[in-house]
């Protein structure tokens, strides 16, 4: 078998009871703990690759609030409110310290995370993301995009969203049926309340320097959405952090190219971190 090819893709699934909703996560492997977070509009299985490819780490995979399996919540809600889902998982889990992975949206969270809970982590993997506010014209189109998931539904967004993500780039038809997908299976509130949440977030520029932990920045030289540029400048604000452009790899680096980045994760840890 591949090594990027998952032998359980379903794992071992908890349905946790978080705040006043029931949250899906599912476990992979066994080891230092990883928690991966998706980015807006997915849900776990956008981590198919990184599943069984990620030898001595205990893979586990949240899906947010109203996205995947996950119950919604009514917004609005925020980034923080996430953050400390986050932080509840891992006290479900008797986990104290993790290293923590997001994209995108996810790496919005591991900010509001870090800022808190800065001894809870081992280690960052920010995996097309960055650390800035939406300016007004972005904010605006959240607006706009949750006004029309509130009076259309999800499924009249699809294409569109779906587009956003693969346009510009080659991606396999399998890897674009299954981003359809994820995008169809979010709840409206699920989609309504990350929009909201990711338009009002801060900017989290300042806390970067504060960033001690052990930092991976992964991006897709082709991602437009969070280019190559705001990487360089995220790296060079994290004291130490490394970064790893993944060639021809759009905003979905993770997915698009597992082979590549589970690699350049498997290279940091050993770099950084020991086993446990």
């Amino acid at each position: 078998m591949s090594p990027e090819a998952p032998s359980d893709p379903e794992g071992r699934v908890r349905r946790l009871q978080i705040g006043d909703g029931e949250l899906v996560v599912a476990e992979h492997g066994t080891g230092t703990p990883c928690l991966l977070v998706h980015g807006f509009p997915f849900d776990r299985r956008m981590w198919r690759g990184q599943i069984d490819a990620l030898p001595g780490l205990r893979l586990i995979l949240p899906d947010l609030r109203g996205h995947g399996e996950s119950e919604p919540t009514p917004p609005p809600y925020t980034l923080v409110d996430l953050a400390e889902d986050l932080r509840q998982i891992l006290d479900h889990l008797a986990i104290e310290q993790v290293i923590l992975g997001g994209l995108s949206m996810g790496g919005y969270i591991a900010f509001a995370f870090a800022a808190r809970y800065p001894e809870r982590l081992r280690a960052l993997l920010l995996l097309d993301t960055h650390p800035k506010a939406d300016p007004l014209e972005i904010r605006q189109g959240r607006a706009e995009t949750a006004a029309r998931a509130r009076k259309q539904g999800v499924a009249a967004l699809v294409p569109e969203l779906t587009e956003r993500f693969v346009k510009g780039h080659d991606i396999e038809p399998d890897k674009v049926a299954l981003i359809r997908q994820m995008i169809a299976s979010t709840s409206v509130e699920g989609m309504v309340g990350s929009l909201t949440a990711m338009a009002a977030r801060p900017d989290s520029t300042p806390i970067l320097a504060s960033i001690t932990c052990p930092t991976l920045i992964v991006v897709g030289s082709e991602d437009q959405i969070t280019p190559p540029a705001m990487a360089r400048e995220m790296q060079a604000a994290i004291p130490g952090a490394e970064l790893v452009e993944i060639p021809g790899a759009g905003h979905l680096a993770p997915l698009e190219a597992p082979a590549p980045v589970n690699a350049a994760i498997r290279r940091f840890i050993a770099a950084n971190l020991t086993q446990s």
